[in-house]
């Protein structure tokens, strides 16, 4: 992807599919250099959404019948 095409605001969506991706084993660096996003903004999304993940999961949730 060129520089031009990227957003320059991040969807949560567009956001989720990098994180994705990174949890699927691509590389943070090279993910970094094709969103020209900072390594670091990368690794904050990646955290951000495994809590929010961990959080949905401590909510209870009655049981099935």
């Amino acid at each position: 992807m060129s520089e031009k095409n990227l957003p320059k605001r991040w969807s949560a969506k567009r956001k989720q599919e990098v994180v994705l991706r990174l949890l699927k084993g691509e590389s943070l660096d090279s993910l970094s250099r094709e969103t020209a996003q900072p390594a670091s903004v990368l690794a904050r999304w990646r955290e951000e959404f495994l809590e929010g993940g961990m959080a949905a999961l401590k909510r209870r949730t009655p049981l099935c019948q």
